[in-house]
């Protein structure tokens, strides 16, 4: 009888899910891919918004606004990837008199200024 209550909830959970999703995705999906570059990025990170959504436990502590919800960790993991891709290697401004830019890879090489740009949401 336990297992029949189990699988009926692991049952309506899913069918919830999906409803969210087929709710939510396309609009969740413009809001992503006018903030990321790529369509695959995006896709990818559609497809972590659901699954920490389906991770969550809501039982404990239930989702009071959904939307809201899925729009905050979609911006959460916009910002994740963002910082990824600024983790690349960035040029250095050399101290000599040549003045010729160069890329360092590892530390910051002494006597040399760092000069980055960073773009921000």
């Amino acid at each position: 009888m336990k297992e029949i209550v189990q699988n009926r909830s692991a049952s309506e959970q899913n069918t919830r899910v999906a409803d969210i999703f087929r709710k939510y995705q396309a609009q969740l999906k413009g809001f992503i891919s006018r903030r990321v570059s790529s369509k695959e990025d995006s896709e990818d990170i559609l497809q972590n918004v659901f699954y920490q959504f389906m991770k969550y436990d809501q039982e404990d502590s239930p989702i009071e606004q959904i939307a809201a919800w899925l729009y905050s960790v979609a911006r959460s993991q916009i910002i994740d990837r963002s910082r990824k891709h600024r983790e690349e290697e960035m040029p250095y401004l050399s101290a000599e008199p040549t003045g010729q830019n160069r890329t360092v890879s590892g530390q910051k090489p002494t006597n040399q200024r760092f000069v980055g740009f960073f773009y921000c949401l």
